[in-house]
């Protein structure tokens, strides 16, 4: 298959000057599309042969199959490397888990401009998160629209407040290969309670309903009270102001390299990838645009968020509003986790002389970390010394020598610091004259 192909030389493009991004498509010849399959990449300005290095210069065909290039250069907005692009195409696809029946072509806004309305609920969210190489979308739309309505009821933008998108998906019947459509979420999250995230932590594997779920979570879950969708964009238009909405959106190849500006597709080159669900965060008549909250990182976009034009990748065909149930009791705080201890360092910063042939024994310190700890010596030491994994370095010593001596410093929580400790090996003082004479000899002498 063609996106295999890919796959295999998906970073070998990547090092190509002015590369935006690659995906299967279809070769245009003369601004018309031949239908022929070919590897298409995105560059950010097609330039001659002749002006770029031969490292640079793209090939024609890749393992038989033909290689289009095609400068991105949109007008409205500005495309660039974006977590999203750099993914491969395999896992760009795993990003869209929206299923093509929550978003039935039935109705694209009106071709017409529009004023008055200007609403945006950006404060009322949680963070950005990042739903990785999992079709989940569907659950990270509803859950952050859902946080941020039930701050809003409260009239707390600042409210801890932070749902498992695991628990939905999953109980809902949603795989990371297969997504999840609005209606069986929404139905799921209204009959079933969906605990916190601190319950639940979400990872970008397929797991079965509740795995490793934390005890206590039923006391503190939460339901959605009621919903309802629309695809009339007036009623839509009248929704947005009452708090923000669940969208499902077409999203083209092009929409991988968004970072800012009032997004738009481009045109028949920039075919559909999939069905995305995302969070409609406002509207905007002076940019006649959607504010919308993706999940694909704040690497993407303008910190996780976009702008799009009214009536462009099917955005405004359909919205669903989500009424929760606020009655649910909502848990303690989270403590704050301790403070980190210092960072483990190696405090002797030099080492006494030792005699040769003579007994030494000197402690080494150390400071920070998770005691305690644990020696080792990096090199070799100096014949006739030993260390002792509690930082006794003793022996007789040998040689005579200025010995560099490594080491290392580990402690219980896995961190370790190195350092390097100059030993000088000295011979036995000679004695002073007259100094081993005896009393007797003294007296005599006199």
């Amino acid at each position: 298959m063609t996106i295999e192909i890919l796959s295999r030389h998906f970073k070998e493009l990547k090092q190509k000057a002015g590369y935006l991004n690659s995906f299967v498509g279809t070769k245009f010849k003369d601004g018309k599309d031949t239908g022929q399959p070919a590897i298409v990449v995105f560059v950010s300005r097609k330039l001659p042969m002749a002006e770029l290095a031969p490292e640079h210069i793209l090939p024609t065909e890749i393992e038989g199959v033909p290689v289009d290039v095609i400068e991105l250069a949109p007008k409205t907005w500005t495309a660039g490397r974006t977590s999203a692009s750099e993914l491969s195409p395999i896992e760009q696809r795993n990003l869209l888990g929206a299923n093509k029946n929550s978003n039935p072509k039935v109705m694209v806004a009106a071709p017409k401009t529009y004023t008055g309305l200007e609403v945006d609920w950006l404060n009322y969210f949680s963070p950005i998160q990042n739903q990785k190489s999992c079709g989940s979308c569907i659950s990270f739309g509803n859950t952050g629209v859902w946080e941020a309505i039930y701050r809003i009821l409260l009239a707390n933008p600042s409210l801890a407040y932070k749902l498992s998108e695991a628990c939905g998906f999953f109980c809902a019947g949603g795989t990371c290969g297969t997504g999840l459509d609005c209606p069986t979420y929404l139905n799921y999250c209204q009959a079933n309670p969906i605990c916190l995230e601190q319950f639940l932590p979400y990872k970008d594997v397929d797991q079965s309903c509740h795995q490793g779920i934390l005890q206590g979570w039923a006391q503190y879950s939460q339901k959605i009270k009621s919903w309802q969708a629309t695809t009339d964009f007036d009623i839509i238009r009248q929704w947005i102001k009452q708090g923000p909405l669940v969208a499902v959106m077409a999203v083209y190849q092009s929409f991988f390299n968004y970072t800012g500006g009032v997004y738009q597709k481009q045109g028949p080159s920039d075919p559909l990838a999939g069905y995305h669900c995302i969070g409609r965060v406002g509207m905007s008549d002076s940019k006649q645009a959607s504010h919308l909250r993706n999940s694909w990182d704040v690497t993407w976009g303008e910190e996780g968020y976009a702008w799009i034009a009214y009536g462009d990748s099917n955005f405004d065909d359909e919205a669903w509003q989500i009424t929760p149930d606020i009655t649910s009791p909502l848990p303690p705080p989270v403590p704050p986790p301790p403070p980190a201890p210092p960072a483990l360092a190696i405090t002797t910063s030099a080492l006494p002389n030792a005699t040769q042939n003579s007994p030494y024994s000197f402690l080494l310190q150390a400071s920070g970390g998770v005691p305690p700890y644990f020696w080792a010596v990096n090199g070799t030491l100096p014949a006739g010394l030993t260390l002792s994994d509690k930082g006794v370095l003793s022996g007789t010593p040998i040689d005579l020598e200025t010995a560099p001596i490594g080491f290392i410093v580990s402690d219980s929580g896995g961190s370790n610091d190195k350092a390097t400790l100059i030993l000088n090996i000295q011979p036995v003082p000679k004695p002073k004259p007259g100094c081993l004479l005896s009393p007797i000899a003294k007296i005599f002498k006199k």
